[in-house]
């Protein structure tokens, strides 16, 4: 199965979905600021405990960009599975 790289962010929805674009080369930056930039346009006040800011997200880009360093898209998804994959955690 071959994946084609989203035109919108918006369009990723599962973990497999976010791991085939880094796997097809995806601007993984553009997409995690696009969808941060989602987020924060639409988040009600009460939907969120925390979001992360741009200054955050600049933050992490870095880390992702040094962990990626070097490494084959392969080996970087095995030794990190959730590479690049935005999450929320849930605490009822």
């Amino acid at each position: 199965m071959s994946f084609s790289p989203p035109l919108h962010e918006a369009s990723l929805l599962t973990i497999a979905d976010w791991r085939g674009a880094v796997r097809a080369g995806a601007d993984l930056p553009a997409l995690l600021r696009a969808r941060l930039a989602r987020l924060t346009a639409g988040a009600s006040a009460h939907a969120w405990i925390a979001l992360a800011d741009e200054a955050r997200l600049e933050a992490r880009l870095a880390k992702l960009q040094a962990l990626a360093a070097g490494r084959s898209v392969d080996d970087l998804l095995r030794a990190h599975p959730l590479f690049g994959v935005p999450f929320a955690v849930k605490d009822n």
